[in-house]
């Protein structure tokens, strides 16, 4: 990104410094922004038992990593404070290992109050198998009769 983002509501003239662009936690969120691309499906899972795939741990550093950035450029976007407070003092998916794969849905105009095109939010849904898996078989699983499987997942509220 290119353009300078600044406390553009003040009018005041904004030291160099307060440019997000160039704070070093900018710098910070793109790599670990970079780190997990390469991960991610086309439909935004990581698929940890594909070749390649990073370790659980190390997706949740990177993942960390974005939520510190964002943390510490928050204060140099005001206008967007409140989204940035909801987004790290959320809700945090735990999903114990019979769940591989996440599915992360953002859609472009959420329903609810604001203008369209402003509404945000974000969808998690831990997985047991890949998207697709009925035409892939990848993750699926098969149960016969009188078989159970069982998993568990939850949501952990965090920073309130």
């Amino acid at each position: 990104m290119t353009e300078m983002l600044v406390r553009a509501a003040s009018g005041e003239q904004v030291p160099p410094a307060s440019r997000v662009v160039e704070h070093p936690a900018w710098r910070v969120l793109k790599d670990a922004v970079e780190q997990v691309r390469p991960w991610q499906s086309k439909d935004g899972s990581i698929d940890f038992s594909a070749e390649g795939a990073p370790a659980r741990g190390e997706a949740e550093q990177a993942v960390r990593r974005v939520i510190e950035a964002v943390e510490e450029l928050s204060p140099l976007l005001p206008h967007d404070a409140d989204y940035h407070r909801a987004l790290v003092k959320d809700l945090r998916v735990w999903a114990d290992e019979a769940f591989g794969w996440a599915q992360v849905y953002t859609p472009s105009n959420f329903p609810g109050p604001g203008k369209p095109g402003q509404r945000r939010a974000v969808a998690i849904e831990p997985m047991t198998c890949a998207v697709n898996a009925f035409n892939t078989g990848v993750g699926l699983r098969w149960l016969g009769p009188g078989e159970t499987w069982s998993g568990s997942w939850g949501l952990r509220p965090v920073g309130f």
